[in-house]
């Protein structure tokens, strides 16, 4: 039995197990037209499931939709607001 491993560690090129794993397929095309199509009916339903109190959906809306800040930005924002209201204060 011929090696299918190349000296990457990788298939070699014709190799049947390698076949199929790269590339777009038509099905995954087709698959996000159609999601694409119907985008706004499902951001409606989301939305509409978030506010009839399902927490998953407001996680996933909130994680998604909400930008989010790092640590360190946090940190920035707490203490730009702080030296905010020192200096009213001091006005």
């Amino acid at each position: 039995m011929a090696a299918v491993k190349n000296n990457n560690g990788g298939f070699k090129v014709g190799n049947k197990a390698a076949v199929g794993r790269k590339g777009k397929t038509p099905l995954n095309a087709e698959a996000k037209k159609q999601l694409m199509t119907s985008a706004p009916e499902i951001m409606k339903k989301a939305i509409a499931l978030a506010l009839e109190g399902d927490t998953s959906m407001i996680t996933l809306l909130v994680n998604k939709i909400m930008p989010t800040q790092t640590l360190v930005q946090q940190d920035l924002n707490e203490k730009l607001e702080s030296l905010l209201e020192a200096k009213h204060a001091n006005n």
